[in-house]
């Protein structure tokens, strides 16, 4: 019988400084906004990513029972994460009736 295994590890911690602007106008029966979310400023923090994967008893040739045994494994340590928040820019519009 194969066996597969696979396995992530996350250790992260992000402090970012966030920056929003935002305006609301009301007039009457009408409400205007907007707002403006600048990228994200990283402060300080790491991240890492610890990939490990082991497969065993994989058939890689028909009829040799020798190479069916065989165990495949690895671990790759240090991969870097990196965290991003975009530019957003965003706006509406509402309208409140006179009924009711």
């Amino acid at each position: 019988m194969s066996d597969a295994r696979y396995h992530l590890k996350y250790n992260m911690y992000d402090v970012r400084l966030i920056t929003k602007l935002g305006i609301h106008f009301r007039k009457e029966l009408w409400a205007l906004g907007a707002n403006i979310s600048f990228p994200s400023l990283k402060l300080f923090g790491d991240g890492s990513v610890v990939k490990q994967y082991a497969y065993s008893n994989i058939h890689k040739e028909t009829g040799n029972p020798e190479a069916s045994s065989l165990l495949y494994g690895g671990r790759q340590q240090n991969c870097t994460s990196h965290f991003k928040d975009p530019l957003s820019v965003a706006a509406g519009a509402n309208y409140y009736t006179s009924i009711g």
